[in-house]
């Protein structure tokens, strides 16, 4: 995902609850295209798996349930992505090669996501910062605490955040349940250095 503000993941936020209550499929999973039991569809609701020109609905979505997963450590997001998945696993093994979006969020379910965290203010974490957008992949979120972040919405969301010390410039990295500390850039660039990341938010 690219540089994604605070402002803007409230907006996803906002989005993705608002799809949730619209378009999911409570019995069997995913998402429809459209509004079920819309009175003016002449054809039945349809649920988009394979991409075309553009990435298919539910394969953005579930990445998305994914990264607010990993936002707001809700286990309710992670759930629903599960069940996307689901839903089309028979179309993702007998065509993988048209369900890309799909696949990206099951390499996320299959080998978990990494979240890193870059706190207080400096030109060395400004440097961090830059590393991390230079590393784009799917299955990482990175989240700026302090140096004017506007943070605090997305504090009360995630329990872990809240208690951080904003005034300690840290690094964290986050992965298959586990977490460590970097202070050093350059261990910083050692660290993702066999895989790359995508920046993901600040």
């Amino acid at each position: 995902m690219p540089f994604l503000p605070i402002f803007a993941r409230r907006s996803l936020t906002s989005i993705t609850e608002t799809q949730i209550r619209i378009f999911h499929d409570t019995k069997n999973g995913g998402f429809f295209s459209t509004a079920q039991n819309q009175p003016d569809l002449l054809l039945p609701t349809l649920k988009d798996a394979s991409d075309a020109a553009e990435p298919s609905t539910n394969g953005i979505t579930a990445l998305n349930l994914y990264r607010l997963s990993s936002f707001f450590q809700d286990e309710e997001y992670k759930k629903l992505a599960r069940d996307t998945l689901a839903a089309f696993e028979a179309e993702i093994t007998e065509h993988p090669f048209i369900h890309a979006s799909l696949l990206a969020a099951v390499v996320w379910q299959q080998l978990g996501g990494r979240e890193v965290t870059v706190v207080g203010e400096g030109e060395d974490l400004d440097s961090a910062v830059a590393i991390l957008r230079s590393r784009l992949k799917a299955s990482t979120t990175v989240t700026r605490l302090g140096k004017g972040a506007k943070s605090d919405w997305l504090v009360k969301r995630n329990e872990l955040l809240s208690h951080m010390d904003t005034n300690r410039k840290m690094i964290q990295i986050c992965e298959k349940g586990e977490c460590k500390i970097v202070e050093d850039v350059k261990k910083l660039e050692a660290e993702i250095d066999g895989r790359n990341l995508s920046f993901s938010g600040v």
